[in-house]
């Protein structure tokens, strides 16, 4: 039997009354556990993410073709890795390319029971050429899955809240039914607190079931939870217990709830609360007169990955190093969700999948990444992200919790709803139809649908937290180009890119407050966990909350705010590194060459200068060629698969590829 550690977690817990939860799924990985098995990790099951105790292991293999024959492919077969070959059975999962005429590979699964050669043999008239990847699943047998906790004392109130799956893999080639089972031992014996069957041929499990299961019959008893799986006949599939959590009420608890919003793609300069002559944003202007408008925040990268990183780690892209997909980030980096989760909060995230990839890092410390999957048909469903987030935080009891929630609604394509595709067209101006002020039209009102959307999103987080719980923080991860320096998207450094807005809404904040001073994605991380009183590993944020209280009139000097951008064929394939200020700019390249900008009197960037223009330049000129040298180990290792335009069919899959042709990265 093999023991996750609870009692220590659950006892300090309950002196220090700082962190609610307790969470099986965190204790230390046994030594004991099978080989076949991956202990712990993130499973992916209809678009959910979710921390479990335990999954099976996944090997991906090249297959091995004889040559040939004279009217055909010679036969193929993989290896199966001594790890899954430890198990009664294999899944063999097989992606083809797309063929003619098909939107994604086709996918097949086997059941097979492990060889003793350690081979398996492929379909026939299968070929190399036409297999894009092969993967192989180990499924154990059920027992391997148990778990049982420590002996605890089960305090007042206490809640035990898991969802339960079957891995989506093996549940699509098997038939059996399989039972789960959660029991109490105790001194007086085992008695069970829940039993569900879930059965792969039916169609309401095909998604994480959610549960909660009252202990009130436990209170102060010195008790065990046991987690087990069953079925009539082996193989079944695999059973996943996502995230079990024990709840208990404190006297007191008076963190905040913190809502963290990324509108991605939306600069700063499109909106009406940072001075465009349409009105754009009237909601965030509303919200603005009720907290703290940054006036001059940036991002750390120009595209999606690595902004949203720097937002979830408070490092810049040449430390936290993910600017790819085939990218992850390092362990030793600590999320903003594995600090909140570990201090007692609830987690979760609701994304628009593609690049804000779970698997790369993201996930961690969230006991739900979703990942709305609908945006394959257009680039954004902020309606459908934010009512799953506003179903979410409904059913969180009053627990302070931190949610994440991002949405491409005004990406690449710009295709506003119906309803507003009239906006700012009778404002005494020629109307456009084609061109780079046509597209940013549509990017206009696209803005204002999504305005309006934020209104129903705040308006149902007020419903759920009380006002004086809550921080509410907006912002973007990078802006979007119309052609002001020769290009389109977020290729280049320029503000329209790296100029971000950014809104925080505190219980007892500033109201009305526009803040000057520049400050960066970076200091997310350190600004939420300082408000929710957590201890913020080492970073390169400050924390803002002094500023955001009003004990502070303006954010902290730094002598230069960094950024990066990859190597694009329309920017010249180099990498380039900013330094800067709110009064300068510079902009170098990887061999040292660039402009510098004097941004007071060229807030445009259309007037470049040497750095030997003025001594202030000069310093960031060098603080920029710094940031390079910091960032060499990312240069290093190359691009990777960010978000840009790729089509090597060896490093993306279908899935991906849908993704990036719905945001305009490839073809």
């Amino acid at each position: 039997m093999v023991l996750l550690a609870l009692l220590g977690m659950l006892s300090a817990c309950e002196r220090r009354a700082a962190a609610p939860i307790v969470r099986f799924a965190d204790a230390p990985t046994p030594a004991t556990t099978s080989a076949a098995l991956e202990p712990g990790g993130y499973v992916l099951v209809d678009e959910v993410s979710r921390p479990v105790l335990n999954a099976p292991r996944v090997f991906r293999q090249a297959p091995e073709c004889a040559p040939a024959a004279r009217l055909g492919p010679g036969p193929c077969t993989v290896a199966v890795p001594a790890a899954a070959a430890a198990a009664p059975a294999v899944v063999v999962e097989i992606t083809r390319y797309a063929a003619r005429g098909e939107t994604d590979g086709r996918v097949e699964r086997m059941l097979v029971a492990t060889p003793h050669d350690g081979r398996v043999a492929l379909p026939a008239g299968l070929h190399r050429h036409a297999i894009r990847r092969i993967e192989l699943r180990g499924v154990p047998a059920l027992e391997e899955a148990d778990r049982t906790t420590a002996p605890f004392v089960v305090p007042p109130g206490a809640l035990l809240r898991f969802a339960i799956a079957l891995d989506p893999a093996t549940r699509e080639v098997t038939e059996q039914p399989v039972t789960f089972e959660v029991a109490a031992v105790d001194a007086d014996g085992e008695r069970r607190v829940f039993q569900r069957v879930l059965d792969p041929a039916a169609h309401d499990v095909h998604g994480w079931s959610e549960v909660e299961v009252p202990l009130d019959d436990l209170q102060g008893r010195t008790t065990a939870l046991r987690f087990r799986a069953r079925a009539a006949a082996a193989p079944a599939a695999f059973p996943l217990w996502g995230d079990p959590t024990l709840w208990a009420p404190l006297r007191a608890d008076d963190r905040p709830t913190i809502v963290l919003v990324s509108l991605d793609t939306l600069r700063a300069r499109s909106t009406s609360t940072y001075g465009n002559e349409r009105e754009t944003s009237p909601y965030l202007t509303r919200l603005a007169a009720d907290g703290v408008l940054f006036e001059h925040a940036y991002t750390t990268f120009s595209n999606t990955l690595g902004a949203h990183m720097s937002m979830m780690t408070g490092l810049y892209p040449a430390s936290h190093g993910v600017v790819g997909l085939d990218r992850t980030l390092a362990r030793e980096h600590r999320t903003l969700a594995e600090a909140l989760r570990g201090a007692g909060y609830d987690t979760a995230a609701f994304t628009e999948d593609g690049l804000l990839e779970g698997a790369i890092g993201f996930q961690r410390g969230f006991s739900r990444y979703g990942e709305n999957r609908g945006v394959f048909a257009a680039a954004g469903d902020a309606p459908g992200t934010f009512a799953r987030a506003l179903a979410w935080a409904r059913t969180r009891g009053g627990q302070p919790f931190f949610l994440f929630v991002h949405t491409y609604a005004v990406h690449l394509p710009y295709e506003p709803p119906t309803a507003y595709r009239s906006l700012f067209t009778d404002q005494g101006e020629p109307i456009p139809t084609a061109g780079l002020e046509y597209q940013r039209l549509r990017y206009e009102q696209e803005i204002r649908a999504l305005d309006d959307e934020l209104r129903t999103l705040v308006a149902g987080l007020v419903a759920v937290v009380p006002r004086d719980r809550l921080v509410l923080i907006v912002t973007a991860d990078h802006g979007e180009e119309f052609g002001e320096h020769g290009q389109m998207t977020h290729l280049q450094l320029y503000d329209e890119v790296m100029h971000v807005p950014l809104l925080v809404l505190l219980p007892e904040g500033r109201a009305g407050a526009r803040v000057t001073a520049p400050v960066s994605l970076v200091d997310l991380m350190p600004t939420v966990l300082t408000l929710a009183h957590v201890d913020a590993p080492p970073g390169e944020g400050v924390a803002l909350d002094r500023v955001l209280r009003g004990t502070e009139d303006d954010a902290p000097a730094r002598s230069a705010l960094y950024g990066l951008s990859l190597p694009y064929d329309l920017t010249g394939k180099q990498w380039r590194f900013i330094a800067r200020t709110a009064d300068g700019k510079c902009m170098l390249d990887e061999q040292g060459d660039g402009d510098c900008f004097d941004l007071t009197a060229d807030p445009g960037e259309h007037a470049p200068l040497p750095a030997t223009a003025h001594p202030a330049l000069a310093m960031l000129h060098d603080a920029a060629a710094a940031y390079r040298e910091r960032a060499r180990p990312v240069i290093a290792a190359g691009p990777g698969r960010a978000d840009a335009p790729s089509t090597d069919p060896g490093t993306v899959d279908e899935s991906l590829r849908r993704k990036l042709r719905a945001l305009g990265y490839a073809h």
